[in-house]
């Protein structure tokens, strides 16, 4: 049976956009929305009426939620935009997906977790420390109660060379190539995951049939500042304009998870391949994009 239409909502940010070049190359019929960016469908996955007419219209075999409102300070600020983004539209989605026997693909976070004992696994118990981290949990819960039908990745710190640059890994080596320093938590610890790879993992997953929630990042654990040196080097930057700093001195308005990260063990026994590790996708993306 040939695989039915795929609709990716978010398709105009890194992994939305990954996931539509990686259908299409496998031949299969999908539809891209976005949201204040162009892209073949505008929708807000903060509204249900909206989201509603859009599926009725569309009636998707699959739909692959990466959109999100992933501010974190900005969910904390503002909790009732939070709620509807990042739990009401995917709850509303997968209301809609019980309903016409369609699949959920679902995008989460290892904000999920309060950072005390990471990296963690699938089995590890859930304590979000912030509201963007909870709502993210909610819209899990919601998801996994499809089923067969439902299927959450939690991965974290997503890098990739964008035509706008939205991510840490662009930004940083942007900014550092302007000659500017960087302060950067070095008591965060995650894992790099990189844009493409994580598309190529969704696909594989359910073409493979998997459900349920699965840790979907890059291998490599590490702190949020020696990634960024990673980057400074790999990309011919001064490493010294990172400035290795403790989150607390930032003043940021939502708490983060410390030591986190995740094990991807669950992800390599079903694929039998992870996501790569950033230093060996970042020679690539410095040969292809050189600053220095």
């Amino acid at each position: 049976m040939s695989p039915g239409r795929h609709l990716v909502v978010g398709a105009t940010g890194q992994v939305g956009g990954a996931l539509l070049r990686h259908l299409g190359e496998r031949g299969i019929p999908a539809l891209g929305t976005g949201f204040r960016r162009a892209a073949e469908i505008s929708v807000d996955l903060g509204d249900p009426a909206a989201l509603h007419a859009l599926l009725e219209s569309v009636r998707p075999d699959v739909v692959l939620l990466t959109a999100a409102f992933t501010h974190v300070d900005g969910c904390e600020r503002n909790p009732a935009l939070s709620r509807r983004v990042n739990f009401e539209g995917p709850a509303a989605v997968s209301a809609w997906a019980a309903a016409h026997g369609a699949q959920v693909v679902f995008y989460s976070t290892d904000y999920v977790f309060d950072g005390r004992n990471g990296p963690y696994s699938e089995d590890d118990p859930v304590h979000p420390l912030s509201r963007y981290g909870a709502d993210k949990r909610l819209a899990e819960e919601a998801v996994l109660a499809l089923g067969a039908r439902g299927l959450v990745l939690r991965t974290a710190w997503v890098y990739s060379w964008e035509t706008a640059p939205q991510n840490f890994m662009q930004r940083l080596a942007l900014n550092l190539a302007a000659g500017e320093t960087a302060r950067v938590p070095d008591d965060q610890w995650g894992n790099p995951t990189y844009a493409p790879d994580l598309a190529r993992a969704t696909l594989d997953l359910l073409a493979a049939g998997a459900s349920g929630l699965i840790h979907a990042a890059g291998p490599r654990t590490m702190t949020r500042a020696a990634f960024a040196r990673l980057i400074a080097e790999t990309f011919g930057l001064p490493a010294d304009r990172v400035i290795g700093v403790s989150t607390q001195s930032l003043g940021q308005t939502a708490p983060r998870p410390l030591q986190a990260g995740m094990k991807v063990e669950r992800l390599r026994g079903l694929l039998g391949w992870v996501p790569c590790p950033p230093e060996s996708v970042l020679p690539d993306l410095a040969r292809a994009h050189p600053l220095a």
